[in-house]
């Protein structure tokens, strides 16, 4: 009798614990708005004085259109946007398959971790916060 009341107890106290932690792990995953603002400044702040000058900006624009002017000759066509925008769905969806896939292995107990799908477009590692929004579409 006192072994029962004993896992019982262990069984409360657990289940007790589990609740009282979860809301605190969601918090954590939550951004301030301080961490947000330095999630979007930390890409383009290539000096690291964690600051970003019109240089900087400027370096990033023009890498940008580089990367979507596909014969360089200094304008962006039509097709070469929609060239684009078609590398960014391909992109997408192998990451998306890629992200199903890891999902997967993770239920398995023997998988490893899958590293990040590569963007077809320009060859960098995908990551959720790299891939087009919807207003890219």
């Amino acid at each position: 009798m006192r072994s029962r009341t004993f896992i019982l107890g262990a069984t409360v106290l657990a289940v007790a614990a589990t609740g009282l932690s979860a809301p605190s792990f969601a918090a954590k995953a939550k951004l301030t708005p301080e961490q947000r603002a330095e999630r979007m400044i930390k890409p383009l702040d290539t000096s690291g004085d964690s600051k970003v000058s019109l240089q900087e900006l400027q370096a990033r624009i023009s890498a940008n259109f580089k990367s979507f002017d596909a014969n360089g000759n200094g304008e962006i066509s039509r097709e070469e946007m929609e060239a684009k925008r078609q590398a960014f769905r391909e992109a997408r969806k192998t990451w998306r398959e890629a992200r199903a896939k890891t999902s997967a292995k993770r239920r398995s107990p023997s998988s490893g971790r899958c590293a990040p799908p590569c963007c077809q477009a320009c060859g960098r590692a995908l990551s959720p916060a790299s891939m087009p929004t919807a207003t890219d579409r």
